[in-house]
């Protein structure tokens, strides 16, 4: 997210503040445009995580965390996809029990969120 001149925020560009009503993003302009700002950001966490795992000097946790964050943006990004704000939480276990019944996710995707 990043701030914007009102002080609001604004999710990877989309130039509206989360706090809309989630009614309101069923009308954006191109969910498949502003999903693909969201899968930018976790393309990046998981260059960074697959980059350094032989790196001394790279700690397992920071690992870890891009590896979570490329999961939590990927997994945000298919609500923005399906016109859904995405819940405001970093559980991805939540996220995906948030996301609408009829979203095929494979078992083993699923159990790895757990992890």
């Amino acid at each position: 997210p990043r701030q914007t001149s009102g002080g609001g925020v604004t999710w990877w560009g989309l130039g509206t503040p989360t706090s809309r009503a989630p009614a309101e993003w069923s009308t954006l302009p191109d969910p498949g445009l502003v999903a693909g700002r969201w899968l930018r950001p976790a393309r990046s966490d998981l260059a960074v995580a697959r980059a350094r795992p032989q790196d001394p000097d790279v700690l397992l946790e920071t690992l870890c965390f891009h590896c979570q964050q490329t999961a939590e943006k990927s997994i945000k990004a298919v609500f923005v996809a399906l016109s859904r704000q995405p819940p405001r939480t970093h559980n991805l276990v939540t996220l995906f029990e948030s996301l609408p019944g009829d979203t095929l996710v494979p078992e083993n995707v699923r159990a790895c969120a757990a992890l």
